[in-house]
């Protein structure tokens, strides 16, 4: 019997030890997260812009913002981005296999082109903007334009479940572009794809016999 209760007292004395390390090992790894977690951005100050370039490497999401804010990964401050002729750039880096995170709120941007990079915009409204995809990736998330000017050169353009009244677009050399308006103007020409989606009250664009347009 008393055998038994030693193994018993055993038993418990090394539960409560598994179960308190558990705890210990528990608390410090969520306080690491919690450390971790502010250092995985950085807020830097910026003035005003109007214009943005994303040059390749850069990953750049636009989220909604009353004012210019630029939230950077931490790691990266030797790859902010510079002002060129009033434009805010996102230069691309010497290193092609590293991959840039950045998180912007810029409530007066009118203009912004795609230099091999990656922007994705989320939740703006606005009543214009002029997009141009020389090389890389544009998508719009559930976003409202009145209008939007989109000279796609070579890129991939994707505004599927965005609202867009008047889309004036210039399409060429192999570039896709997939969205939804109401209103669509302009000219698509070598081997490059429209991809409309949804009612369209007027279509007027130019294709070229080696384009391609599909109507979803």
């Amino acid at each position: 019997m008393k055998i038994t209760n030693k193994i018993i007292i055993s038993l418990a004395s090394l539960l409560a030890i598994c179960v308190f390390s558990f705890l210990i090992s528990f608390r410090m790894n969520m306080q690491s997260a919690n450390a971790a977690e502010p250092e995985k951005y950085k807020l830097i100050s910026v003035p005003e812009f109007e214009s943005l370039k994303i040059e390749k490497n850069w990953h750049v999401e636009i989220v909604n913002g009353e004012q210019t804010e630029i939230k950077i990964n931490s790691s990266l401050e030797k790859n902010i981005p510079v002002v060129e002729n009033g434009v805010l750039n996102f230069k691309a880096t010497d290193d092609s296999g590293s991959h840039l995170w950045v998180k912007i709120a810029m409530p007066h941007l009118k203009r912004t082109i795609v230099e091999g990079g990656e922007l994705r915009v989320r939740g703006i409204i606005q009543d214009s903007m002029k997009l141009q995809i020389n090389t890389g990736e544009v998508y719009l998330h559930h976003c409202n334009f009145e209008k939007v000017n989109l000279h796609n050169v070579n890129g991939h353009f994707s505004a599927m479940n965005s609202e867009i009244n008047f889309m004036d677009t210039y399409t060429s050399e192999n570039a896709e572009s997939s969205f939804s308006a109401k209103k669509v103007f302009g000219e698509v020409l070598q081997n490059s794809n429209l991809n409309l989606r949804g009612h369209v009250d007027s279509l007027n664009v130019k294709f070229s016999p080696d384009s391609n347009f599909q109507k979803f």
